[in-house]
Protein backbone atom coordinates (compact mmCIF):
# COMPACT_ATOMS: atom_id res chain seq x y z
CA UNK A 1 0.00 0.00 0.00
CA UNK A 2 1.20 3.96 -0.71
CA UNK A 3 0.04 6.74 0.16
CA UNK A 4 -0.78 9.94 -2.52
CA UNK A 5 0.40 12.59 0.73
CA UNK A 6 2.51 10.69 2.88
CA UNK A 7 3.46 13.97 4.77
CA UNK A 8 0.14 13.79 5.49
CA UNK A 9 0.61 10.82 7.74
CA UNK A 10 2.48 13.60 10.52
CA UNK A 11 -0.84 14.54 11.31
CA UNK A 12 -1.47 11.03 13.09
CA UNK A 13 0.68 12.83 15.65
CA UNK A 14 -2.06 15.25 16.39
CA UNK A 15 -3.00 11.71 18.51
CA UNK A 16 -1.28 13.46 21.43
CA UNK A 17 -3.49 16.24 22.15
CA UNK A 18 -6.49 14.07 23.19
CA UNK A 19 -4.04 12.30 25.43
CA UNK A 20 -2.26 15.71 26.99
CA UNK A 21 -6.16 17.20 27.54
CA UNK A 22 -6.81 13.83 29.01
CA UNK A 23 -3.86 13.98 31.19
CA UNK A 24 -4.04 17.68 32.29
CA UNK A 25 -7.61 17.31 32.98
CA UNK A 26 -7.13 14.33 34.97
CA UNK A 27 -5.01 16.30 37.51
CA UNK A 28 -7.33 19.09 38.97
CA UNK A 29 -8.34 18.18 42.33
CA UNK A 30 -11.26 19.68 43.54
CA UNK A 31 -11.39 19.39 47.56
CA UNK A 32 -14.53 20.76 49.72
CA UNK A 33 -14.43 20.03 53.36
CA UNK A 34 -17.87 19.70 54.50
CA UNK A 35 -19.72 18.04 57.32
CA UNK A 36 -21.17 15.00 55.00
CA UNK A 37 -18.01 14.61 52.94
CA UNK A 38 -17.68 11.03 54.77
CA UNK A 39 -20.83 9.86 53.34
CA UNK A 40 -20.15 11.06 49.94
CA UNK A 41 -16.69 9.51 49.92
CA UNK A 42 -18.40 6.24 49.97
CA UNK A 43 -20.58 6.72 46.39
CA UNK A 44 -17.47 8.76 44.86
CA UNK A 45 -14.93 5.75 45.20
CA UNK A 46 -17.63 3.50 43.60
CA UNK A 47 -18.39 6.11 40.76
CA UNK A 48 -14.93 7.01 40.07
CA UNK A 49 -14.38 3.52 38.55
CA UNK A 50 -17.29 3.99 35.84
CA UNK A 51 -15.75 7.39 35.35
CA UNK A 52 -12.34 6.13 34.73
CA UNK A 53 -13.59 3.62 31.99
CA UNK A 54 -15.64 6.39 30.66
CA UNK A 55 -12.91 8.78 30.51
CA UNK A 56 -10.56 5.73 28.55
CA UNK A 57 -13.19 4.98 26.07
CA UNK A 58 -13.75 8.51 25.54
CA UNK A 59 -10.21 9.16 24.96
CA UNK A 60 -9.66 6.11 23.24
CA UNK A 61 -12.45 6.98 19.96
CA UNK A 62 -10.69 10.42 20.31
CA UNK A 63 -7.65 9.45 19.18
CA UNK A 64 -9.13 6.88 16.45
CA UNK A 65 -10.87 9.41 15.18
CA UNK A 66 -7.85 11.87 14.76
CA UNK A 67 -5.78 8.87 13.57
CA UNK A 68 -8.25 7.83 10.76
CA UNK A 69 -8.32 11.04 9.52
CA UNK A 70 -4.66 11.45 9.38
CA UNK A 71 -4.63 7.82 7.70
CA UNK A 72 -8.10 9.56 4.91
CA UNK A 73 -6.31 12.59 4.78
CA UNK A 74 -2.77 10.54 3.20
CA UNK A 75 -5.11 8.76 0.47
CA UNK A 76 -4.21 5.41 0.67
CA UNK A 77 -3.26 3.52 -2.65
CA UNK A 78 -2.99 -0.25 -3.29
CA UNK A 79 -0.80 -1.29 -6.03
CA UNK A 80 -3.17 -4.55 -7.04
CA UNK A 81 -4.67 -5.00 -9.94
CA UNK A 82 -8.50 -5.70 -9.17
CA UNK A 83 -8.07 -2.31 -7.01
CA UNK A 84 -9.64 -3.40 -3.63
CA UNK A 85 -8.47 -4.28 -0.54
CA UNK A 86 -10.43 -6.95 0.18
CA UNK A 87 -9.30 -10.40 -1.21
CA UNK A 88 -11.52 -12.31 -4.01
CA UNK A 89 -12.04 -13.02 -7.28
CA UNK A 90 -10.63 -10.51 -9.62
CA UNK A 91 -13.39 -10.84 -12.32
CA UNK A 92 -13.97 -7.62 -14.67
CA UNK A 93 -17.13 -8.43 -17.20
CA UNK A 94 -15.95 -6.96 -20.44
CA UNK A 95 -18.19 -5.42 -23.12
CA UNK A 96 -16.55 -5.29 -26.48
CA UNK A 97 -18.74 -3.06 -29.15
CA UNK A 98 -17.04 -3.50 -33.00
CA UNK A 99 -18.36 -1.02 -35.54
CA UNK A 100 -19.56 -3.36 -37.98
CA UNK A 101 -21.06 -0.86 -40.58
CA UNK A 102 -20.23 -0.40 -44.48
CA UNK A 103 -18.25 2.48 -43.50
CA UNK A 104 -15.35 -0.40 -41.76
CA UNK A 105 -15.22 -1.95 -44.87
CA UNK A 106 -13.25 0.83 -46.59
CA UNK A 107 -9.21 0.46 -46.74
CA UNK A 108 -6.16 2.03 -46.88
CA UNK A 109 -4.57 -0.27 -49.58
CA UNK A 110 -3.35 -2.53 -46.66
CA UNK A 111 -5.92 -3.43 -44.11
CA UNK A 112 -9.76 -2.38 -44.13
CA UNK A 113 -10.80 -0.63 -40.92
CA UNK A 114 -12.81 -3.63 -40.12
CA UNK A 115 -9.60 -5.90 -39.67
CA UNK A 116 -7.51 -2.69 -37.90
CA UNK A 117 -10.61 -3.19 -35.25
CA UNK A 118 -10.30 -6.65 -34.93
CA UNK A 119 -6.20 -6.25 -34.60
CA UNK A 120 -7.38 -3.85 -31.67
CA UNK A 121 -9.77 -6.11 -30.20
CA UNK A 122 -7.52 -8.71 -30.00
CA UNK A 123 -4.72 -6.49 -28.27
CA UNK A 124 -7.77 -5.98 -25.84
CA UNK A 125 -8.40 -9.58 -25.26
CA UNK A 126 -4.86 -10.23 -24.05
CA UNK A 127 -5.49 -8.38 -21.09
CA UNK A 128 -8.14 -10.77 -19.92
CA UNK A 129 -8.14 -13.10 -17.55
CA UNK A 130 -9.33 -16.59 -17.95
CA UNK A 131 -13.08 -17.22 -16.85
CA UNK A 132 -13.69 -13.04 -17.35
CA UNK A 133 -17.38 -12.50 -18.57
CA UNK A 134 -17.02 -11.28 -22.02
CA UNK A 135 -19.66 -10.15 -24.15
CA UNK A 136 -19.13 -8.96 -27.82
CA UNK A 137 -21.37 -7.41 -29.74
CA UNK A 138 -21.32 -6.07 -33.78
CA UNK A 139 -22.68 -2.71 -34.13
CA UNK A 140 -24.50 -1.87 -37.68
CA UNK A 141 -28.39 -1.70 -38.64
CA UNK A 142 -29.33 -4.60 -36.29
CA UNK A 143 -27.00 -5.12 -33.37
CA UNK A 144 -25.61 -8.69 -32.73
CA UNK A 145 -24.10 -9.82 -30.26
CA UNK A 146 -21.41 -12.66 -31.23
CA UNK A 147 -20.74 -13.97 -27.62
CA UNK A 148 -22.74 -12.83 -24.65
CA UNK A 149 -21.70 -13.10 -21.33
CA UNK A 150 -19.11 -15.82 -21.44
CA UNK A 151 -16.40 -16.67 -19.30
CA UNK A 152 -13.23 -15.77 -21.51
CA UNK A 153 -11.04 -18.65 -23.17
CA UNK A 154 -8.74 -17.51 -25.52
CA UNK A 155 -8.73 -19.88 -28.60
CA UNK A 156 -12.68 -19.75 -28.87
CA UNK A 157 -12.78 -15.62 -28.85
CA UNK A 158 -9.98 -15.70 -31.48
CA UNK A 159 -11.95 -18.49 -33.73
CA UNK A 160 -14.75 -16.07 -33.26
CA UNK A 161 -12.79 -13.11 -34.12
CA UNK A 162 -12.12 -14.61 -37.48
CA UNK A 163 -15.87 -15.29 -38.70
CA UNK A 164 -16.30 -11.90 -38.36
CA UNK A 165 -17.37 -9.57 -41.30
CA UNK A 166 -18.15 -6.29 -41.73
CA UNK A 167 -22.21 -5.72 -42.95
CA UNK A 168 -23.29 -3.43 -45.87
CA UNK A 169 -25.53 -1.82 -43.32
CA UNK A 170 -25.44 1.48 -41.67
CA UNK A 171 -24.81 1.76 -38.01
CA UNK A 172 -27.85 2.89 -35.86
CA UNK A 173 -25.91 5.26 -33.65
CA UNK A 174 -28.79 6.20 -31.61
CA UNK A 175 -29.48 2.64 -29.78
CA UNK A 176 -26.40 1.89 -28.86
CA UNK A 177 -26.04 2.99 -25.28
CA UNK A 178 -29.36 1.15 -24.76
CA UNK A 179 -27.78 -1.46 -26.21
CA UNK A 180 -24.92 -1.36 -24.87
CA UNK A 181 -26.48 -0.63 -21.04
CA UNK A 182 -29.01 -3.72 -21.21
CA UNK A 183 -25.77 -5.71 -22.28
CA UNK A 184 -24.10 -4.47 -19.14
CA UNK A 185 -27.39 -5.09 -17.12
CA UNK A 186 -27.12 -8.34 -17.43
CA UNK A 187 -23.53 -9.12 -16.96
CA UNK A 188 -22.86 -10.93 -13.85
CA UNK A 189 -19.71 -9.25 -12.66
CA UNK A 190 -18.18 -7.27 -9.65
CA UNK A 191 -16.82 -4.94 -11.97
CA UNK A 192 -17.64 -3.91 -15.55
Amino acid sequence: MTFMNPLLLLAALGVALPILAHLLNRYQVKQTDWAAMQFLNRSVRVRSRQLRLRDLLLLLLRCLAIACLAFALARPATNNTNGSWLPGEDRAGVIIALDASYSMAHSNGSATRFQRAIEQVGIISEHLQPGDPVSLVLLGGEHRAVLRNVAYDRERFVEALEQLEASPESLDLDSVPKQLQAMAEDMDAPRK
